[in-house]
């Protein structure tokens, strides 16, 4: 039975289905956001320094270490930001959902 408050059901029903796939996309990001972290520190730990050689063999290790401490500090700054949007995202769906509950009482 169609009340007046039907549309708004439905309204609130494909707000609440977008706000899941921003979470889910959210949580997809977080996800790949914390693999490459993961993989920059393993990068890390897989270069060894030269013990003995030319002085331009330790510089070019240490810019290469260098280079890879700045990766590993923007996927962590990268990291921080996905678990950000993946609370905002919780934190809207929960806001939908309780907004769809109320008008699906009302339609009752």
């Amino acid at each position: 039975m169609k009340t007046r408050f039907s549309s708004l059901v439905t309204l609130n029903k494909s707000t609440m289905d977008k706000s899941e796939r921003v979470l889910q996309k959210a949580n997809a990001d977080l996800n790949s956001a914390s693999v490459a972290l993961e993989l920059s520190y393993n990068s890390l730990k897989k270069i060894n320094s030269p013990k003995s050689g030319r002085m331009t063999d330790f510089r070019a290790q240490r810019t290469l270490l260098d280079s890879q401490r700045i990766v590993i500090k923007h996927n962590q700054k990268w990291v921080a930001f996905c678990k950000s949007q993946v609370l905002q995202a919780k934190e809207q769906l929960k806001s939908d959902m309780i907004e769809h509950e109320k008008f699906k009482y009302l339609e009752l």
